[in-house]
């Protein structure tokens, strides 16, 4: 336990395994008696052993996730930013100050992996302030499968039969992601990518934004200048003294 402040479930082999699952970890590693007994009682499959590590396969490991319901949209008035510095008080009713505060309740809640909720959304998405509303999710009613996953430092592909359907992608949200053939990429909990596929083949790529590139623009428009300072400094002959 780390980290202080944030809620942990010491050795609750169950919630553990669901939770490695959810974020495409193939392998579980063990190498206490203890840990290596759980997963054999859970019925986990041995990858290999070296004694004390046994290595064990994740059942149901997938890194983009078709979701059963549409997303909803966690909605707070309060800055998620001001949050991460200033405590702010709880809300008499229930809900949460931050995405980040309603994001660790979220995980916490096995129940709720299923429903994803993302920062901003389209306007018909339903709202939800607590985890009570997640109770209200809408079945969307599409099927359909993932494959053809493919995963680069800067680069994620996959095709997909269930378009239209919100996708899950097990990478973490970054504003430089750019999609092609959904809509998307939105910040969806806890800290994942979420997408809404427009065609069946779905690409993912890390740009820059147009505030890197104006950046980029600047800082090399400021080496030219010295280069062109520096070459006129030296052919402008020196005044003697």
């Amino acid at each position: 336990n780390p980290i202080p402040g944030l809620p942990y479930h010491t050795f609750d082999f169950d919630r553990g395994i669901e939770h490695l699952g959810f974020f495409g970890v193939d392998y579980y590693i063990a190498f206490t008696e203890e840990a290596n007994d759980e997963a054999f009682e859970k019925g986990l499959v041995q990858a290999t052993y070296s004694e004390p590590f046994g290595v064990y396969e994740i059942p149901d490991a997938e890194m983009v996730t078709i979701g059963a319901f549409e997303p909803m949209v966690f909605q707070t008035p309060e800055s998620d930013f001001l949050a991460q510095f200033i405590p702010l008080p709880e809300r008499e009713d229930g809900g949460f100050r931050s995405f980040s505060d309603f994001s660790l309740a979220w995980y916490d809640d096995l129940e709720s992996l299923d429903t994803f909720v993302v920062v901003d959304g389209e306007p018909n998405w339903r709202q939800v302030e607590t985890l009570d509303d997640l109770d209200y999710a809408i079945p969307h009613g599409i099927v359909g499968e993932v494959t053809d996953f493919e995963l680069t430092d800067q680069r994620i592909s996959f095709h997909t039969t269930a378009v239209g359907a919100p996708h899950l992608i097990k990478v973490s949200y970054f504003p430089n992601w750019q999609v092609t053939g959904a809509d998307g990429p939105y910040l969806a909990t806890p800290s994942l990518m979420l997408v809404i596929p427009t065609s069946e083949d779905v690409v993912l790529e890390f740009k820059n934004t147009w505030v890197e590139n104006l950046g980029n623009g600047l800082s090399l428009m400021g080496i030219l200048g010295l280069i062109w300072y520096g070459v006129k400094f030296r052919r402008t002959p020196r005044s003697e003294e």
